[in-house]
């Protein structure tokens, strides 16, 4: 009875893992789309001139830069996501 008994702790605790990875995941792909998202709204708003880039600027880095950086970072934020999605459920 013991020996079942920790079986099924163990099952219980890897299910329980894998469900918290999975949303960690999903979460990180929530991130990335919204990074993604709030970076092509300002570069749609600065190019009506509703928005100044001007903001985001620093340095020698224009605002545009800065701001198409943050938008890089969401699509590597998703693609690392995405890999370790199709990854969980593989195994």
């Amino acid at each position: 009875m013991g020996a079942l008994w920790r079986t099924y702790k163990t099952v219980m605790i890897d299910i329980y893992q894998f469900i918290l990875i999975n949303d960690m995941i999903k979460n990180l792909i929530l991130l990335g789309n919204t990074l993604i998202g709030l970076s092509l709204l300002i570069i749609l708003l600065s190019f009506t001139g509703l928005f100044s880039l001007d903001l985001f600027s620093f340095g020698l880095s224009s605002g545009l830069r800065i701001v198409g950086s943050f938008t890089i970072t969401g699509c590597m934020i998703n693609a690392l996501s995405y890999g370790f999605l199709e990854l969980t459920k593989q195994q």
